[in-house]
């Protein structure tokens, strides 16, 4: 700090002293006609100390503003080194060098910066704030590059530093329209913009009132919708709420409101997220008296986006905004109004309207009291059990009733910690489990689970009657689910969400069964065995027909570790075999994240059951396909002496598929090979 102090002393003290006397050439005294020739002699130019004397004064000047910017050096912990620099500073500020200037100015603004003012900073504010205007007053305003650019953004940076940090000085009412107007000017150019807007926040902070504000602000406001940056669209929402929320608007902030729900249906996504944003933000800032005022206005608009808005993340974002808004309202009475109008919405007619019920049912469900959601829960049930049948309407009614259907069983399961579902939302579970949609399929597959979870699949069989869902006869009704759950199984294109729920679900089935006894199995029901053997015959199919998807056999991974995990030792005994073999099969066959799984189910069994209960298991399970492997192949050699033909025909179909996948696996490459080169 000494060094750089006094080598701006002395860099500024060096310019300051006079220059030596130009020694001029002698005057010639004989005169000719013609003059003599031009020589290389006379007076060489006298080279003076100072010409580089600004080289210094950058120096010393980026030394300081480095060490202010790093933290090395603070107002707070050495004012009395920092204090003698402002008015070497000051001067710099009238040197003919640009550069300086701007080091100098750079250097002002990281002092006001500081935590605490310095006394002679406080000082010379009203000359820093003189030079400022000057440089903006007398250098043209299309100035895009070089060092005067840099000068005019600093002069602006200094202005709206002091405008921010000494809130002791205020300009006056002409400099304030002066600079409001450079930011009229600004905020349309992309290389001014954030300069502009910075300086005005740091005016609007001051809650300076003028005539030119309301029509800057106006623009502000167009510009946080139809700006074409994000930037620019943040910056105008940050600007814009802050005059919501600190300028007496009266009257006018309900135009506002007004403007700004209208702007949810701008034609652009982005407009559209901009203007929910400052919504957003405008509600949760609010006080309570003026969202009183303006709640419903901003309810409709943002319901109406619920379901009317074609973009994920507008909806998203308007649900969200909606939870906000009902949280922030304490008043009862505006409650009671949301749940009215969601129980009319809900009987209404119109299929978008129980829709947009359904939807504030599922985003404010967290602010039902438990009498109010019982009464929405059993009006919803009746909703969901009316459209679970599916009528094969046009494509949009269906897109609706779907979307009706999902979200009403997801917002009964959310509501269910609230109140208790009553047994008829079971009614429809079998025409849910197999609704054309997989999102719906997803849903009841749910919905099962979360009324399996409520009952005990020990005694569920044996207990007669065990509820009003399995009836008198629950294996019956069981045995109905399982049928359901394995035909959803089969799908190719099952999602594996919806595949992981069905495991749960065939898990605690499996396990009733285990626990039942036996001969409670009619004709025409599946016994334990057959069920296990469905099941592993999907691992089994995948993985010779389509070894590249490993989804099912890892949900059967999942399914033979979590019912060996379940259901007590003695009672798998007889089916370890079957429920091994998939197991083993994959941990010698398969890589990859299938075969990691197999091998964690293997060491699991292995700890669960014993070595040497799982190795004979094993040897019974390999046996038994050894078996079942000989026997195809003495099927298969009768038949091809009692129908020669047939079987021809066969082994010219299998060759064929062998000839196509060797064509198909050459061409594949060639063409690495072609990438390759």
């Amino acid at each position: 700090m000494v060094f750089c102090y006094r080598l701006l002393n002395d860099s500024i003290a060096l310019e300051k002293t006079q220059r030596s006397a130009v020694v001029t050439a002698p005057i010639r005294t004989d005169i000719f006609e013609i003059p003599d020739a031009p020589k290389r002699d006379g007076v060489k130019p006298k080279l003076i100390r100072t010409s580089n004397a600004h080289l210094l004064h950058q120096f010393s000047l980026q030394i300081l503003s480095t060490l202010l910017k790093r933290g090395v050096v603070t107002a707070k912990e050495h004012s009395e080194l920092l204090d003698p620099f402002i008015d070497s500073l000051t001067v710099c500020l009238s040197s003919s060098d640009v550069k300086t200037q701007v080091l100098a100015v750079r250097c002002f603004s990281q002092l006001f910066e500081q935590n605490v003012l310095l006394p002679r900073l406080c000082e010379n504010v009203t000359e820093l704030t003189k030079f400022s205007f000057h440089v903006l007053r007398n250098n043209t305003r299309s100035t895009n590059s070089g060092h005067m650019l840099e000068l005019i953004f600093s002069s602006f940076k200094i202005l709206t530093v002091i405008l921010r940090e000494y809130k002791d000085f205020s300009l006056s009412e002409l400099e304030v329209k002066t600079l409001l107007q450079y930011i009229a000017d600004d905020i349309h150019n992309r290389n001014r913009q954030a300069t502009a807007f910075s300086l005005l926040k740091s005016i609007l902070s001051r809650d300076i009132v003028l005539p030119e504000i309301p029509e800057l602000l106006e623009r502000i406001f167009e510009m946080s919708v139809v700006g074409q940056s994000d930037f620019v669209r943040t910056q105008s929402r940050q600007v814009f709420l802050h005059y919501l929320l600190h300028y007496p608007l009266g009257k006018k902030l309900r135009t506002y409101v007004i403007s700004l729900t209208k702007q949810l249906e701008y034609t652009h996504k982005d407009g559209r997220m901009s203007a929910l944003e400052l919504l957003g933000m405008l509600v949760s800032k609010l006080p309570p008296d003026l969202l009183k005022e303006y709640f419903l206005v901003v309810f409709l608009s943002l319901s109406t986006m619920l379901v009317s808005d074609e973009d994920a993340d507008c909806r998203k974002g308007a649900g969200i905004t909606v939870e906000d808004l009902v949280s922030r309202a304490g008043n009862d009475n505006l409650r009671e109004k949301v749940w009215n109008l969601t129980a009319t919405w809900l009987a209404d007619k119109k299929l978008k309207h129980k829709y947009l019920a359904v939807l504030l049912m599922d985003s404010l469900s967290k602010h039902l009291s438990v009498k109010r959601a019982s009464a929405l829960i059993e009006q919803l049930v009746v909703v969901v059990n009316t459209f679970s049948v599916w009528e094969g309407e046009e494509d949009n009614a269906t897109s609706t009733r779907d979307q009706i259907v999902y979200t009403g069983i997801l917002t009964l399961l959310k509501l269910n910690s609230i109140s208790a579902l009553p047994v008829s939302v079971y009614d429809r579970l079998q025409e849910l489990m197999s609704y054309p949609h997989q999102w719906v399929r997803l849903a009841g597959s749910q919905l099962l689970g979360h009324l399996l979870s409520g009952h005990n699949c020990r005694t569920v069989v044996t207990v007669v009657p065990s509820s009003q869902v399995f009836g008198d006869n629950p294996r019956q009704k069981i045995d109905e689910l399982i049928k359901l759950c394995l035909l959803q199984l089969r799908s190719a294109n099952i999602l594996p969400e919806h595949a992981l729920q069905i495991v749960k679900n065939v898990v605690w089935f499996t396990s009733a069964l285990l626990f039942s006894p036996q001969d409670n199995t009619e004709e025409g029901m599946l016994s334990i065995g057959d069920l296990i053997h469905r099941l592993v015959v999907f691992a089994s199919v995948e993985s010779s027909q389509d070894p590249t998807n490993s989804l099912k056999r890892g949900i059967i991974l999942k399914w033979v570790g979590a019912l060996v995990n379940t259901v007590d030792k003695e009672l798998l005994v007889p089916h370890l075999p079957a429920l091994v073999a998939p197991v083993h099969r994959e941990v010698k066959n398969s890589t990859g994240p299938v075969c990691e799984m197999a091998t964690e189910v293997m060491s699991f069994l292995r700890e669960r059951l014993g070595n040497e209960t799982l190795s004979q298991a094993m040897i019974t399970a390999d046996k038994t396909r050894s078996e079942k492997k000989r026997k195809r192949k003495r099927e298969t050699a009768l038949a091809a002496i009692a129908n020669p033909e047939s079987h021809a025909k066969k082994k010219v179909k299998v060759n064929l598929a062998k000839r196509e996948k060797r064509k198909e696996k050459y061409k594949m490459l060639k063409a690495k090979q072609f990438k390759s080169h």
